[in-house]
């Protein structure tokens, strides 16, 4: 043990700084196992360590051929756990490393000799809780690798500056907190867990309240890239006492057993992803319902979190038919499927390869399609080869042939094509960098149509990507530009903008969005929205994860220093972009569509000469709709509102040269075109 005693003065005072450290065993790390190294702490002054005096920092040196798979982790004669790190990036030895609450930068965002002072993967504050500290601390290194390490050596330091929990009283938002009796949450299998929500009917949550929710659970870790960075996100499924699954409804959401708690560690905003889910479900689109969170894990805190619904089929999720294993022939047999477009699982994942390429595959790369419902584990041979049948043999065939555009020989009969719009355009207005290749899903019910959806992933959408052109609010996220990335969009998106029916289409719908749901004004109260519900939790999520004011992968410069700074640059970026996707949507006009005897319009005179154009409706309207009067080359000359409760509207048509025009009249029904003549 040493002590140090030291006699500081500022402006005529005397600060008395008091530290004492201990030093512990070393030893060999066991491969494959779990080795513990003590410190015996006694003659500690004050004894008990509270946030006045107590655990400063611990001090550690070690030999690994492989710092990857070690934990690390502090347990206080308390037995309270605290974990230093977990998952770090690939090194080989500590060197004097010090753990401490005021560093900045975790363990996982270093690499080679870890050198210096880095923030703890939990908070060694929590130890500071009036527990008597003499006695034995121990350090308890898991080495998952087939090779042994060394520990050199490790110290303790109390002191009167010592680390301080996360300052939390109450929250706006719920509170939930998980307790996994002293396990370490793994990737996969699932561990048993006990999960408490505390959200009062008040709107002010303290953790000595009592829950109004608590359940059994199964939890692990979650996600790809995710799964490198310190604040993990999480699937769970909750059960009953025995461990059998059970459906329960949580935050209001309909029952169900499988749900995410996702870190959106790398969004400063804290919430792209609940934006984006609330932009799909304002176009009529499920997607995962969320409810933002603060979250503990074995008493130590964790951040904001998103509680949301895991994407699976369910009359309440996506509402398709269920596919039992006997139904393999017939209409049975038709559905229902959910397929994703994804990086595989370590150890591959089955599924079937698309023979169409990606646009860009100067690497050979594919479009494989993965089984999420049935998943792989349950989904027979017969259903295998009817999904793969339908969405290779009669999409991608029919959309691949010279006849794509043909409403009966084409792509038509096989895909929602509303659907694919609604999604188009959602992951583009996020400029998504991840949309299309990765975390994208696809579902067909029984006798249905392929239908895109629900969306997901859009963390590093939003302006939140510096690679690939994701930081620009110009260009297009499905012209993927980076060919040399193994995961590239499916062919599809360029080919279907080779039908000027389509396209056309698709950029009405967009005008439509942007009068409602994706105009300026509503996109900015929905942003406005979301940082409202964070507020004032979000304080305590970045004094946990110091993530602002400097590079988190793969945030773009310059890094905001501030909640609301980041917010703020969302709205700059996205006003752009909006405006943006209204100058560079395709827009072609199709000629050749007729009034028909079902149109709720009737349009006279035409051919016109000079004169007034009457647009008479046919059938009460419900609805106020946008009359748009189109040039062949798709520029708009005339806009107005037919007003639902007038059955006559007179527009002015004099003084427009001879030609070919277009009659657009729009509404949340539709669109219909009508050919008008202007003579001489």
């Amino acid at each position: 043990m040493q002590r140090f005693l030291s006699l500081v003065f500022t402006m005529g005072m005397t600060i008395v700084l008091w530290s004492q450290t201990y030093n512990g065993s070393s030893g060999t790390i066991t491969a494959n196992n779990t080795s513990y190294f003590n410190i015996s702490v006694s003659g500690l002054n004050p004894e008990n360590i509270s946030q006045t005096f107590g655990l400063e920092s611990v001090k550690v040196s070690l030999t690994s051929s492989d710092t990857h798979n070690l934990i690390l982790i502090l347990i206080a004669p308390n037995n309270t756990e605290v974990i230093l790190t977990n998952q770090m990036s690939w090194g080989s030895q500590f060197i004097n490393t010090y753990f401490n609450d005021n560093g900045i930068y975790f363990m996982n965002e270093g690499s080679g000799s870890y050198t210096g002072t880095f923030r703890p993967d939990e908070n060694i504050g929590v130890v500071n809780n009036g527990q008597n500290a003499n006695g034995y601390w121990k350090l308890k290194i898991i080495n998952k690798n087939g090779t042994s390490g060394t520990l050199n050596n490790w110290s303790i330091k109390f002191s009167n500056t010592p680390s301080i929990p996360v300052n939390f009283t109450t929250s706006d938002l719920p509170i939930v907190s998980i307790n996994t009796y002293g396990l370490l949450i793994p990737d996969e299998p699932k561990i048993y867990a006990f999960m408490s929500i505390i959200d009062n009917p008040s709107g002010l949550n303290a953790l000595t309240d009592t829950p109004t929710f608590t359940s059994h659970i199964g939890i692990e870790t979650r996600g790809n890239s995710s799964q490198g960075v310190v604040k993990k996100s999480y699937g769970l499924t909750t059960q009953d006492g025995f461990g059998t699954d059970i459906n329960v409804s949580i935050f209001g959401m309909p029952a169900e057993e499988d749900w995410v708690l996702i870190a959106n560690y790398n969004d400063k905003t804290l919430f792209r992803n609940a934006m984006a889910y609330e932009m799909a479900r304002r176009t009529g689109r499920y997607a995962s319902r969320t409810q933002f969170c603060e979250v503990f894990i074995n008493n130590q805190y964790r951040g904001v979190y998103h509680f949301g619904e895991k994407i699976k089929r369910d009359n309440e999720r996506v509402d398709i038919a269920k596919l039992e294993p006997t139904e393999i022939s017939g209409d049975n047999l038709t559905g229902g499927y959910i397929l994703k477009i994804d990086k595989e699982d370590p150890g591959g994942e089955p599924g079937f390869i698309s023979p169409y390429q990606p646009v860009n595959h100067p690497n050979g790369q594919v479009t494989k399609y993965l089984y999420v419902y049935p998943d792989a584990i349950d989904i027979v041979v017969e259903q295998k080869n009817y999904i793969e049948s339908y969405v290779v043999g009669n999409f991608e065939n029919a959309l691949n042939s010279s006849q794509f555009t043909d409403p009966t020989l084409g792509y038509r009969p096989y895909m929602d094509e509303a659907s694919f719009m609604d999604y188009f355009l959602i992951n583009e207005i996020g400029k998504n960098v991840d949309g299309y290749r990765i975390s994208t899903y696809l579902h067909k019910d029984k006798n249905g149509e392929i239908v895109m959806g629900p969306v997901w992933d859009f963390d590093l959408a939003f302006h939140n990507a510096d690679y690939c052109d994701g930081y620009l609010y110009t260009g297009w996220a499905y012209e993927f530009p980076c060919d040399y990335d193994y995961y590239q969009p499916p062919y599809w998106w360029s080919r279907l903008f080779q039908d000027d029916l389509y396209a056309h289409d698709l950029h009405e719908k967009w005008v439509f969005y942007r009068q409602n749901i994706f105009s300026d004004a509503s996109m900015i109260a929905l942003i406005d929205q979301m940082s409202a519900e964070v507020q004032q939790a979000q304080a305590r999520n970045f004094q946990k994860w110091t993530t602002l004011g400097r590079y988190i992968w793969p945030n773009p410069y310059p890094y905001a220093t501030t909640h609301a700074e980041e917010v703020a640059s969302m709205k700059s970026w996205i006003i752009q972009r909006l405006h943006w996707m209204d100058d560079n949507l395709p827009n072609p006009v199709v000629i050749g569509i007729e009034e028909t005897v079902q149109s709720r319009f009737q349009i006279y005179p035409n051919p016109i000469r000079n004169q007034q154009l009457i647009i008479k409706n046919t059938q009460q309207l419900t609805n106020e709709s946008m009359l748009e009067i189109l040039q062949t080359d798709g520029k708009v000359i005339y806009k107005s509102f037919l007003n639902p409760t007038e059955t006559t509207t007179v527009i002015p048509f004099n003084n427009i040269s001879t030609g070919i025009y277009i009659c657009k009249i729009s509404d949340s029904i539709g669109s219909e075109f009508f050919k008008i003549i202007v003579e001489p």
